[in-house]
Formats: C-alpha cells, structure tokens, sequence
C-alpha cells in the first residue's frame, strides 16, 4: 500500500480550491465515493474528508466480515494509494 500524508503548508491552493480539483479529477472515474464530515462532533474523532475512486472493478466481500474481506483483498493488489 501506499500512504502519504499532505500537510497544508504544502498545498499552494486554499484547501476548498483542493478539494473542488480533487472532486474534478475524481469525476474521471466511473466510481467515486466521497465522505464529508460536516462538521460533526464524533466520537473518537471521527474523520476528516475521504475520497475513494475506482476505474471500476468491484470488490466481492464477505458481507459477514466486511473490514477482514477488504483488507484480505487489498493485500493482493498494489493499485490503491491512501493519502491521510
């Protein structure tokens, strides 16, 4: 997997700027998902933004154990990146 993590200071657009070129290049896949937590207390934190794309191969999980499933998958495949 890959992960990286952005910090503001290295963003040389305003981060609702980003977040609308984000939203763009997103648009070029046929699956997107995006989560937004508005601003809403959660407990342990919650989340900040997340967006997820896909040129469209659909993952087939065990819906009993969903997390176990995905993360079995995920480890076969190196095509995903996750920025925090």
């Amino acid at each position: 997997m890959f992960k990286t993590e952005i910090k503001q200071e290295d963003i040389p657009v305003s981060l609702e700027e980003f977040r609308l070129k984000a939203l763009a290049w997103a648009d070029t896949f046929p699956l997107v998902a995006y989560y937004n937590p508005n601003s809403i207390p959660y407990p342990h934190d919650g989340f900040s933004h997340l967006l997820a794309v896909s040129k469209g191969d659909v993952l087939k999980l065990d819906e009993a154990h969903a997390l176990l499933s995905l993360k079995k998958e995920l480890q076969k495949s190196n095509n995903y990146y996750v920025v925090t």
